[in-house]
């Protein structure tokens, strides 16, 4: 697989489960889809959003936000597939309902 959508597929699956309040465990650096990351920032058009995922997600978890992964091919001459990925903004949602017993 390649390595953008490795990091996008983890950022995304480990990412709910961490905003839905599951211990993922060790995520930043130790999750194998940033094997070969140095660093992992979030950048917005102001600036740096966070400078690392774990960053990022603890950001996330206090808007109450949910993350979708989306595909959208694209074809930027002089950029690789790597250069050109971007993240779709997370998905906001309301917390989710309380377990109810049964």
């Amino acid at each position: 697989m390649q390595g953008a959508v490795a990091q996008a597929l983890a950022l995304t699956v480990a990412g709910n489960a961490f905003l839905m309040g599951w211990d993922i465990g060790p995520f930043w650096p130790d999750s194998e889809a940033f094997a070969f990351c140095e660093q992992v920032r979030f950048l917005s058009a102001d600036g740096s959003v966070a400078t690392d995922p774990d960053e990022w997600l603890r950001q996330l978890r206090l808007g109450g936000a949910r993350l979708k992964l989306r595909l959208l091919p694209r074809n930027d001459a002089g950029l690789s597939s790597a250069c050109s990925t971007r993240a779709s903004p997370p998905l906001r949602t309301r917390a989710p309902p309380e377990p109810r017993s049964h």
